[in-house]
């Protein structure tokens, strides 16, 4: 009796250390995921992955990117989506702006964006920045405008818009990140 007592004692005892290790082990992942750094699900630590020299601020929303024309320039905070992270690929880049309809400046893009994910259009207001996945172009807003199917948003304006409105005719606009 008193063995069985002592073997039920010592089951318990390795049960509770499994168990308190399991959460430490839980514990040290979720800090480590916190910081960018992840361990696999193996007990034995063996392989580490993952990106720790990533800084927070490579979020896409903290991206911003500059435009620049004229000796003036435009800042937009991009959105975090396929298309807005496959146009950042591109940079840098010199593009052509022109007039579109009076309420937006355009330009082709070298190559199409990645559609994966995007909504099947959007309504842009002044100071979006935008894809116009039909036809491959760029565009920025200077005034509000109707839905368009195709229309994906990149990003919005955070200073410079009114530097873009009373330009004529074709600007050469480079874009940095």
């Amino acid at each position: 009796m008193k063995k069985i007592s002592v073997i039920i004692i010592l089951i318990s005892f390795l049960g509770i250390i499994v168990i308190i290790a399991n959460n430490r082990y839980d514990q040290i992942n979720s800090v480590l995921k916190n910081r960018k750094i992840e361990i696999s699900d193996n007990k034995n630590f063996q392989k580490i992955s993952g990106n720790n020299n990533k800084k927070e601020a490579d979020k896409m929303e903290d991206i911003r990117i500059k435009l620049t024309f004229n000796n003036k320039e435009i800042i937009v905070r991009m959105n975090d989506n396929k298309t807005a992270r496959d146009f950042i690929e591109l940079l840098p880049l010199k593009l052509d702006f022109r007039d579109y309809a009076g309420t937006e400046k355009v330009s082709d893009l070298p190559k199409k964006l990645s559609k994966d994910g995007a909504p099947s259009g959007s309504k842009p207001s002044a100071g979006s920045f935008a894809y116009y996945s039909p036809w491959g172009n760029l565009a920025v807003f200077y005034k509000d405008f109707q839905y368009s199917n195709g229309l994906i948003i990149l990003g919005e304006t955070e200073a410079g818009l009114e530097n873009l409105k009373d330009i004529d005719g074709e600007v050469k606009v480079e874009i940095l990140q």
